[in-house]
């Protein structure tokens, strides 16, 4: 059978949260997979789910993880009405920084593989959080788009895999002992958060790649298929999504921001931008000042 690949609804956005009701959207879902990891949770209805090659029911309060690469597809069972809010994030894009733990992609990785780290956590298994209101919370962040939205969200990421990671370990998935400690290597699965730190320098696709430990034209077709356009234009979206949030959060001038971003010079930053969102730099700014001065109204 062909499960359809899902490429990263907006590449250089690490995470997304929103709420899919099936009376409204396309439904059932289709087997697919991606290279991102998804977590539902059932706030109305009793959806059939398949996801590597297990059968799940879950209820309104329970939530499924659905691990990087794995193939899922979701059904209804009857005519209830069918309603969940859906997390998606790029774990290579996440990190524990104290010394004992691992890079979360690591510990995912692991996860994905042992059978104590169950996919599907009941109403209740985690009692010290309101699920649903981290949820809510989340997708009104990602609707709001206010200054820091982007930290506020990784807190959230981080504060829901923190209580994952906590029940797993009660059923006896042990992340210190058999997972390796954090280092500094990259593969072509974590090298987005290599580029992501460091976009605003001189970077270039063979040292990328060495850094890989691949040959430039393995490298550039592995990253093709995973990230669905070249590592060269996930460069210069990732510049861009940074020149846009210093326009829009920030009042530094052009010639700062290109500096600060990895462009060569502020003109070639000006073009790349108006090719990425159709107006100048300058009209984006003064475009969201005047979005804000209509919220205050």
């Amino acid at each position: 059978m062909q499960y359809i690949f899902e490429s990263p609804n907006g590449l250089n956005l690490p995470f997304e949260c929103f709420c899919y009701e099936a009376d409204k959207q396309v439904f059932p879902v289709a087997p697919h997979w991606h290279y991102f990891m998804e977590i539902l949770y059932i706030v109305e209805g009793n959806p059939q789910i398949i996801a590597d090659e297990k059968t799940y029911y879950p209820v309104a309060g329970d939530m499924i993880l659905f691990f990087p690469k794995v193939v899922h597809g979701i059904y209804a069972t009857s005519n209830n009405r069918i309603t969940y809010y859906v997390m998606k994030f790029d774990v290579s894009r996440l990190s524990i920084t104290t010394a004992y733990s691992p890079r979360i992609s690591t510990i995912i990785e692991h996860a994905a593989v042992s059978p104590h780290a169950t996919p599907l956590i009941r109403a209740g298994e985690i009692p010290d959080l309101s699920l649903e209101d981290l949820f809510v919370c989340c997708m009104n962040e990602m609707h709001g788009h206010r200054y820091g939205y982007d930290i506020f969200m990784q807190a959230k990421i981080y504060e829901l895999l923190i209580h994952i990671l906590r029940k797993w370990r009660q059923d006896g998935f042990i992340v210190d002992d058999r997972v390796p400690p954090r280092d500094d290597t990259y593969t072509i699965n974590n090298i987005t958060e290599y580029i992501d730190s460091h976009s605003g320098e001189d970077l270039s696709i063979e040292s990328i790649a060495k850094m890989c430990h691949l040959s430039y034209s393995f490298f550039a077709k592995r990253f093709h298929e995973m990230y669905s356009r070249s590592c060269k234009e996930y460069i210069i979206r990732t510049r861009l999504r940074k020149v846009e949030e210093l326009l829009v959060f920030t009042e530094h001038d052009l010639n700062y921001i290109s500096q600060e971003t990895g462009f060569s010079d502020c003109s070639h930053m000006i073009k790349a931008f108006k090719e990425y969102k159709g107006i100048t730099p300058k009209q984006f700014r003064l475009q969201e000042e005047q979005k804000r001065r209509e919220q205050l109204a």
